[in-house]
């Protein structure tokens, strides 16, 4: 939970208080931007992995627009912070 804290107010609310408080809105994912788009995908059912079109699914991009929106940050290598808040 520190380090979480910690990420968080590096990355999104500098305010300690404020990172504490909204805690809960905030996951760190262990992998790139593009495995947190995949995993999302895959956990929503949005896309089904055995479907013929999942193959022309383009994750990174996916990926590049969920961080465009603040949903995700990328920390460091294979290091996502999720933000549900976004």
């Amino acid at each position: 939970e520190k380090e979480l804290v910690t990420i968080v107010m590096d990355h999104v609310l500098p305010d300690f208080n404020e990172a504490l408080e909204n805690l809960e809105n905030f996951w760190l994912f262990d992998g790139s931007m593009s495995d947190y788009a995949r995993y999302e995908i895959d956990e929503t059912g949005q896309l089904n992995s055995n479907d013929f079109l999942a193959r022309y699914f383009d994750y990174d991009q996916y990926a590049r627009d969920l961080e465009i929106d603040g949903h995700i940050i990328e920390i460091s290598y294979n290091q996502t912070l999720v933000n549900y808040g976004a």
